[in-house]
């Protein structure tokens, strides 16, 4: 990993956890909100035994650690490591802080920005590759398996810890509670699908070889599709493109006017895999023999 990319990766593991350290220290703990995950089970602790979520954290963190450490390999385990130290050292750093818990004076803004900051301090984390440790760890293990959504599997968790909650909150709380789950799980799908900004075109048109051969020309890559017109029944193809979202209106503009009356169905895609992606492009072959 080139040595800009490794501080950048790392830089923005630290600001997820901080993120998830200020929406539990000053929102979440304050107003005694449930919440899912490992601050969902220390909140709890802290409850009955009046022992620091920090505390809590950390063990549990270290368990959940050695559980990903077993099912996710070693890849996974530098930034994870750094993330299960450092998250319950950003918390009690903030716990120290006595009058930082008294920001926020109404419960349910407490909900929804704890929400926020978790989840967008999760998705930063998971967007890079990582884990701020604890619960969601079980998440990404899952996610390896099934590529189900990661802020659906990690509603999933978080709900199950809520669950566990339920006997010893009152419905205000436990609704509270649920609202800032449901503002992390859709925070984190946000974060998570932005880091990937294609947009697939899909260009049905008479003059499909025209506009195949300017977006070859713009360096896209292109499938043409077999189709047939319902109208008419007649046989032609479709062009189907995908391309980073900033190039989205030159590229439509470029087919309208080849074909005013084209038609364009684009969709955001969640992930591409593949030549030009997530791997190295090879057409110097077609390069030189179109020359």
């Amino acid at each position: 990993m080139p040595h800009q990319s490794f501080i950048r990766k790392y830089a923005i593991i630290l600001l997820g956890n901080l993120l998830v350290a200020i929406g539990v220290a000053l929102f979440v703990s304050p107003f005694g909100i449930i919440t899912g995950g490992v601050g969902g089970l220390a909140l709890l602790v802290e409850k009955f035994t009046s022992v620091p979520m920090s505390i809590t954290t950390m063990i549990l963190n270290v368990l959940l650690f050695l559980l990903g450490l077993w099912c996710l390999g070693k890849s996974f385990t530098i930034s994870t490591a750094l993330s299960t130290f450092v998250y319950p050292i950003f918390l009690w750093g903030l716990e120290q802080f006595p009058s930082l818990s008294t920001l926020c004076p109404d419960i349910t803004l407490a909900s929804i920005f704890s929400g926020l900051l978790m989840g967008l301090g999760l998705g930063l984390v998971m967007r890079e590759g990582a884990s701020t440790g604890g619960m969601d760890i079980p998440p990404l293990i899952v996610y390896r398996r099934t590529h189900i959504s990661l802020g659906v599997l990690v509603a999933i968790f978080d709900y199950a810890v809520l669950l566990c909650q339920v006997p010893f909150y009152s419905p205000k709380e436990i609704l509270y509670g649920t609202l800032s789950v449901l503002v992390s799980s859709l925070t984190i799908n946000e974060v998570m699908l932005s880091s990937n900004d294609k947009m697939q075109l899909l260009v049905i048109s008479p003059a499909y070889q025209q506009i195949r051969e300017v977006l070859l020309k713009m360096d896209l890559g292109v499938t043409m599709m077999d189709v047939k017109t319902g109208l008419q029944l007649e046989a032609q193809q479709a062009v189907l493109s995908i391309f980073s979202q900033r190039r989205l209106t030159v590229i439509q503009e470029r087919v309208l006017e080849i074909d005013p009356n084209a038609f364009l169905i684009t969709s955001r895609v969640a992930e591409v895999h593949g030549r030009g992606f997530t791997k190295a492009r090879y057409y110097s072959d077609w390069m030189e023999s179109e020359s």
